[in-house]
């Protein structure tokens, strides 16, 4: 699942079928390298639980992420209690997007566009790099990241090696299946 894809989703409970709101973030914890939670805010205003204005949804409450809904068992899974715990040790995916994206021997490869995660485990599986204007973005799988900083993405040399060999550009593998 693209992390682009993922806000915007409706959140809704399974038992109740209510709809909580919207995502409204994803909580992306770099050092795990995986999505660990998700905010979710009315479409008219904010819900006013929690400091940031946002109801927030720890990753390991949710049922399943689809392609029009994150839903959620019941609503007590509207609690967040971890992602609010660890707050400050997360990034946001929309600040995660637009890192400097650079490779161990400093060559620049582009910036974080967004990344791609395992709906089922949240585990990070790629970043999409936009290399600059008129260039394709590529993905880069998470194997070839070295590290996820403050300021921006290291990643293997490898990584810019692949982007001079016009058969391997944007193309990532996910368990022993190279992708698009």
């Amino acid at each position: 699942m693209n992390s682009k894809d993922v806000k915007g989703l409706a959140v809704i409970t399974i038992a109740g079928g209510k709809k909580v709101g919207s995502v409204s973030h994803v909580f992306f914890d770099p050092a795990a390298r995986k999505v660990v939670g998700f905010g979710a805010s009315e479409g008219g205003g904010f819900l006013r639980m929690h400091s940031r204005g946002e109801e927030l949804i720890d990753a390991e409450d949710v049922h399943s992420v689809g392609p029009d809904a994150l839903t959620l068992k019941d609503i007590r899974a509207v609690e967040g209690r971890r992602t609010s715990a660890h707050q400050d040790e997360l990034i946001h995916a929309d600040e995660l997007n637009k890192r400097q994206v650079v490779t161990e021997n400093g060559t620049e490869v582009g910036q974080v566009a967004s990344f791609e995660f395992d709906p089922r485990t949240f585990d990070l599986v790629a970043i999409e790099v936009a290399p600059g204007l008129f260039k394709s973005h590529r993905m880069v799988s998470a194997a070839d990241i070295m590290t996820i900083g403050d300021d921006a993405v290291v990643v293997r040399n490898s990584v810019e090696r692949e982007a001079h060999d016009p058969g391997k550009a944007g193309r990532f593998v996910v368990g022993d299946v190279e992708q698009p």
